[in-house]
């Protein structure tokens, strides 16, 4: 329970730009529609490490405000 009072903590303030970032995805998910599902064996991991990459830029500027 701490770890996700942690993280809501975190994303107070960022939650519209995360949803941006999933929204540019759009194009993508639409490829991957029409390839009958085989792009997303790539969209899916390209997605998640984006995800990841936004939070690790997350911590560090909340470890950089909370200083």
């Amino acid at each position: 329970m701490d770890a996700i009072r942690q993280s809501k903590k975190m994303m107070y303030g960022y939650k519209t730009k995360y949803f941006y970032l999933m929204m540019r995805f759009i194009g993508w998910v639409i490829v991957g529609i029409l390839t009958a599902g085989i792009g997303f064996l790539w969209i899916a991991l390209y997605m998640k490490v984006s995800a990841a990459k936004f939070y690790d830029d997350l911590k560090l500027n909340v470890l950089f405000v909370e200083i």
